[in-house]
Order: C-alpha cells, then sequence, then structure tokens
C-alpha cells in the first residue's frame, strides 16, 4: 500500500516511511503541501516526516 506526500507527491512504502531519515532541512510547503499539513493537524496525532522533502504531510490510506 503506497503512502503518498501532499507536498512533493512522492510515493513511499511504510518500509521507506519508518527507515529513511528525511532531509536535514525540509523544502518548502507548496500550496497543496499547506492544505495537507493543515488537514493532518486538524485530525491530530503524530505524523511521521516524508523521507523525501521532510515536512509532515504524508497521506496514509485508511
Amino acid at each position: 500500500m503506497a503512502i503518498k506526500c501532499g507536498n512533493c507527491g512522492g510515493h513511499f512504502t511504510q518500509s521507506e516511511v519508518q527507515h529513511r531519515k528525511p532531509p536535514r532541512y525540509p523544502h518548502s510547503l507548496t500550496a497543496r503541501g499547506q492544505q495537507t499539513l493543515a488537514d493532518n493537524t486538524a485530525r491530530g496525532g503524530d505524523h511521521p516526516q516524508c523521507p523525501a522533502c521532510g515536512q509532515r504531510t504524508l497521506i496514509v490510506p485508511t
């Protein structure tokens, strides 16, 4: 099951999200990334960082 990043558009497996380190300095947020971050914040909980862009904008399918 692929996990998508709402900021950079990358697709990752659960294993990649758990084992790849995000970049030291997160990339800037896109407009779509800002909306995804706001949605994740509204849901609460701890959201992992994207291994490609470093933002907490992962969209985990339910």
